[in-house]
């Protein structure tokens, strides 16, 4: 079968009725919509078992939807495709923040970044989310949250159409949600961050998901000056 044809920058995600089965811990998605436009930082905010998991596992390719009336990504109906070339498609333009990025633990941050060829840009993501000393340590005397700003960090300066990044579920310190939306909008990077409301504040659209249902949607979030949000 020939690869996805029909491609639409003026839209990245478009969902309509789309469905997940249930889980032990979860109810599974029944029939959201959701929409995201190209560059913008959406939020998907919920608690532990009202689908935001799932939202984030579909748009990475590791979750089969049940059902869809559309699930398309840049334009192309990826329901129409069959499951094995939808998370190829997937792969190709989305990536998924969900743990520590693979460092090598005998190097420092800066070091790790050298070795894989990664450019300066990469060096002044990590140091605006997670702090400049943080580039001169190595992995093990980094704390969970600023692994996991590091993990961040590096996919918004890969090469990734979709980011999308699932919140810990104890981020403690939200310092960093001002210099995330600021990096959003220097890279133009869609970003997509999925269970929890500490960056609501900074989003240009938030959808509430309740049991897996859509519970309500505040769009146009985004702050007039966003230098003032540290």
């Amino acid at each position: 079968m020939q690869p996805p044809t029909g491609i639409d920058l003026t839209s990245a995600v478009s969902l309509r009725r789309l469905a997940t089965s249930s889980t032990p811990g979860g109810e599974g998605l029944r029939g959201i919509d959701l929409d995201v436009l190209p560059g913008t930082f959406t939020v998907v905010a919920g608690g532990p078992g009202d689908g935001t998991d799932d939202v984030a596992q579909v748009l990475s390719g590791t979750l089969e939807p049940t059902s869809a009336e559309r699930f398309r990504v840049f334009g192309v109906e990826l329901m129409s495709v069959p499951a094995g070339q939808r998370a190829a498609w997937l792969e190709r333009h989305v990536t998924l923040v969900d743990g520590p990025a693979p460092l090598l633990p005998y190097l420092t941050v800066a070091e790790n970044l050298r070795l894989a060829d990664r450019s300066g840009e990469s060096a002044e993501t990590v140091a605006a989310l997670a702090g400049r000393g943080v580039l001169a340590r190595v992995p093990a005397l980094l704390t969970g949250h600023e692994t996991w700003l590091v993990s961040l960090a590096l996919a918004l300066s890969s090469a990734s159409d979709i980011l999308v990044v699932r919140l810990p579920s104890d981020p403690r310190d939200t310092a960093w949600t001002g210099s995330l939306r600021r990096q959003v909008d220097l890279i133009g990077r869609t970003v997509i961050l999925t269970g929890g409301a500490a960056t609501c504040r900074m989003a240009d659209a938030v959808i509430v998901l309740r049991a897996g249902r859509l519970a309500g949607d505040r769009p146009d979030a985004v702050p007039a000056d966003h230098e003032t949000l540290e």
